[in-house]
């Protein structure tokens, strides 16, 4: 799901009002949650610094919502 928000990101980079810092922190989420041993705190926490970034774009917003919820505590 990390790699479908990247592409969203890209594919939603004009209406956002500074998509780069946002794909950089999604890329680094999916990074993380494809390792070996993932810090799901640090997923969280990334996935966090991106919502205010999507909140105007509505699939985005969700992708987000939906990956949280995936993502073990």
């Amino acid at each position: 799901m990390l790699d479908a928000l990247v592409n969203l990101i890209d594919a939603h980079a004009d209406a956002l009002s500074d998509a780069a810092p946002a794909r950089e922190a999604a890329v680094m989420a999916r990074e993380e949650a494809g390792g070996h041993a993932p810090r799901w705190a640090r997923v969280r926490n990334l996935l966090r610094l991106i919502s205010p970034v999507v909140a105007d774009v509505a699939a985005l917003a969700a992708a987000v919502d939906n990956i949280r919820g995936l993502i073990p505590r």
